[in-house]
């Protein structure tokens, strides 16, 4: 799994950043429980799509989620 994390790491920490705009620890927390959810899912990985592609979406669906739970700003 290291080798996964090495070559997407920049990659979906940049994306994380970007869309987790608030604050650099929040995007960083963000990464971190992405590559755990991609780890946890990898047996479902089909392969229908490029694995990039995958973890991508994992990336943007778990930033939507953790932007839905945010308070709105005051």
């Amino acid at each position: 799994f290291a080798p996964l994390v090495r070559k997407f790491g920049g990659r979906i920490q940049r994306l994380a950043w970007g869309m987790l705009r608030e604050g650099q620890n929040d995007a960083d927390d963000a990464v971190q429980e992405i590559f755990v959810k991609a780890y946890l899912a990898l047996p479902k990985f089909r392969g229908d799509s490029k694995f990039s592609t995958w973890i991508y979406r994992i990336a943007i669906n778990h930033c939507r989620d953790i932007i839905r739970r945010s308070p709105p700003p005051a």
